[in-house]
């Protein structure tokens, strides 16, 4: 299982969203958001995104920082990019 936490404050409407992944080694397994502890209404806090090795293999995974409405491939303002070996 691996866990990666990303600054995100859904309130501006920006969410981590998975753009690409190689799902027969690495499957999303949660995604899930958590308020700041000292966050303000309007606050951010942080994507929690969990995924699951499947078999062995090299997965380069492709995350971005976007609005739901403009989810077109290479749109967002940022984001995370990492490749991983499953052993």
């Amino acid at each position: 299982m691996i866990v990666l936490s990303l600054p995100e404050n859904p309130t501006t409407g920006y969410r981590w969203a998975l753009e690409e992944v190689d799902e027969e080694i690495l499957g999303l397994k949660d995604s899930d958001f958590a308020l700041s502890p000292d966050a303000r209404i309007g606050g951010g806090g942080e994507r929690r995104l969990s995924f699951r090795a499947k078999k062995a293999g090299i997965a380069n995974v492709e995350l971005k920082l976007v609005r739901s409405w403009e989810e077109e491939r290479g749109s967002g303002i940022d984001r995370y990019d990492f490749t991983i070996q499953v052993g």
